[in-house]
């Protein structure tokens, strides 16, 4: 299973009401990454925090 699809299902399973879907998500895609390379969290991490200069999360 890819790490994208193990956070998509976390996220699913430990969803919080009003809160932008996307912050467990890649907080959790962070931690699996973190454990099989740090250099490919921290370049995950770029790249999300790209996506998000562009579309900031949107808790209600």
């Amino acid at each position: 299973m890819a790490c994208g699809e193990m956070s998509g299902r976390f996220e699913l399973r430990n969803r919080r009401h009003g809160e932008d879907f996307r912050r467990q998500m890649f907080s959790r895609r962070l931690e699996l990454l973190n454990v099989l390379s740090p250099a490919w969290a921290e370049k995950e991490k770029a790249r999300l925090d790209e996506i998000l200069s562009r579309h900031p999360f949107q808790d209600r």
